[in-house]
């Protein structure tokens, strides 16, 4: 079993697009007006998906416990039980209340014309299965559970054997992938199986620790024209856009065709953090790279990285030159919060041209706020709480509001990294992609060095945003799978940095030698 959360659809429809609870009941609505499928044919659709995952995931066990809640997800769990006891497992349903959603009181009666025992949940610990499903609390789900499903909740996570939540963890906020009731509040499942679209809280916040190592999408057949529908406000980022952002590069190429690129940062005690950025931005295939540090990391620069050139600043100003020359600029990595640093960083801001701003240069514009336009903002969640003034608590809340926010606020276009980092813009664009092994000292500089890159190589700032978060989270999870997440440097994703911005074969070698022997 991988240790790292994996995805797929076991359906048809579009795996990018993501959903919030209210595009998911218009979603709903809309299936049913055009295609005349109600919500008890998609109810029976998702008890058979449920079963089908259960063969393929776990094809040797046969006997089956279901905790379900009061509404639709608990009818979903009836349906299965049904089903499953049909095929000849052993099933036992535990109820935590009278049963209230109308799809699943006729579920319920569906089920009773079968002989499938049933308990009340509190009854539930004596029952030794080999599977536990939740069907307790669905995507409606937007308040502290309490009661008996909060009981149930706190039983499924202390049991010793798998946990399937259907369509998703008990507890878990769909829409923000926030924990309303806050941690131990809902189920930490073994997987996930969702329903009918992907939900926009399964892939951010504390989806990751609740979901489970695998998360499957089933459509329940929906039909191709769903997807063709007026697109909803988020979507998951994909490898495959990779090819698409960065095609070969044209054979007749020199160095000025792929930007000119200004770093700056490194004050006294943190070359380690200006080195990482420049790397990064070298390996997304910048052109040129310059970097202003303080004077004492030089030597130790142009020794580590001859490619980068470096220049001394003993007061924090960056030569006018060099601004004028440069297409795109990052700034904070390593800056400090002393003048050296807030000198640098405020110059940054004020030149004219796109500008990723990180670290430090975040501190600084919390300190002084100001909206500007052409320019990427790159918190981790602390440093959005301080960009917008608030506990770090309520951004995590709701990262989607928040990314948003910092959008809005400065004029940026806003990455907010974490777990599922988000992407401002039109459609807020979701990574699904990277490990807790990157939580470790010099990565967000790495990842601001290879946005950095991709926008001098005349990326749209957006694009480049997305195609750099996107390129680090997968370097992460390639560089974890070679050596573990334990003691993963941000150095280890350099190589696979550079063989993911090349997701294209090179140009053939055109002249050969034929040897007519």
């Amino acid at each position: 079993m991988p240790n790292r959360m994996q995805y797929s659809d076991a359906g048809s429809g579009a795996v990018a697009q993501l959903f919030s609870p209210r595009e998911v009941r218009a979603l709903e609505e809309w299936v049913r007006n055009t295609h005349g499928i109600d919500p008890l044919h998609l109810m029976e659709r998702a008890g058979e998906a449920s079963l089908r995952w259960i063969r393929k995931r776990w094809p040797t066990i046969r006997r089956i416990g279901i905790l379900t809640g009061t509404g639709n997800n608990g009818g979903d769990g009836l349906v299965l039980a049904r089903l499953a006891q049909g095929e000849g497992y052993e099933v036992k349903v535990f109820l935590t209340g009278p049963i209230r959603s109308e799809p699943a009181r006729t579920m319920w009666s569906r089920l009773r014309s079968q002989p499938v025992p049933f308990e009340t949940h509190t009854e539930s610990a004596t029952y030794k299965p080999e599977l536990w499903v939740d069907g307790l609390l669905g995507i409606g789900m937007n308040r502290p559970p309490e009661g008996a499903s909060l009981e149930a909740i706190h039983f499924l996570n202390q049991t010793h054997v798998p946990v399937l939540s259907l369509d998703i963890p008990s507890g878990l906020d769909a829409g923000t992938g926030s924990l309303p009731g806050g941690a131990g509040s809902a189920v930490c499942a073994s997987s996930t199986l969702t329903f009918l679209c992907w939900k926009r809280g399964l892939f951010t916040g504390e989806a990751a620790n609740q979901v489970g190592c695998d998360l499957v999408l089933d459509d329940l057949g929906l039909p191709d024209s769903a997807w063709s529908r007026e697109a909803t406000g988020a979507s998951l980022l994909s490898q495959g856009e990779l090819s698409v952002s960065l095609p070969a590069r044209q054979r007749v190429s020199q160095k000025g065709d792929y930007g000119r690129l200004l770093i700056a940062g490194g004050g006294p005690g943190m070359g380690g953090a200006i080195r990482l950025a420049a790397e990064g931005a070298l390996r997304a295939g910048a052109g040129l790279v310059s970097v202003v540090t303080h004077p004492e990391h030089v030597a130790g620069l142009l020794a580590a990285r001859p490619e980068a050139m470096i220049h001394g600043s003993g007061t924090g100003e960056i030569p006018q030159h060099l601004l004028e020359r440069a297409d795109v600029a990052v700034v904070g990595c390593g800056a400090g919060q002393e003048e050296w640093g807030r000198l640098m960083c405020e110059q940054m801001m004020d030149w004219p041209g796109p500008v990723v701003v990180d670290a430090d240069g975040l501190n600084w514009l919390a300190r002084f706020p100001r909206k500007r336009g052409r320019w990427i903002l790159t918190p981790h969640p602390g440093e959005a709480a301080r960009l917008l003034g608030l506990p770090v608590s309520t951004i995590q809340g709701d990262r989607f509001s928040a990314c948003s926010r910092l959008a809005e606020r400065y004029g940026a276009i806003a990455v907010l990294k974490g777990a599922g980092s988000l992407i401002s813009g039109p459609l807020i664009r979701v990574c699904p992609y990277g490990n807790p092994g990157m939580a470790s000292g010099g990565m967000g500089d790495l990842l601001a060095g290879l946005i950095g890159g991709l926008a001098a190589q005349r990326l749209p700032l957006e694009q480049a945003a997305s195609m750099g978060v996107l390129v680090h989270a997968l370097a992460g999870d390639r560089a974890a799978q070679a050596g573990g997440e334990r003691g993963l440097l941000a150095t280890d994703l350099l190589p696979q940095v550079q063989a993911l911005v090349n997701p294209v074969p090179a140009h053939c070698q055109r002249i050969v030698k034929h040897d007519s022997n």
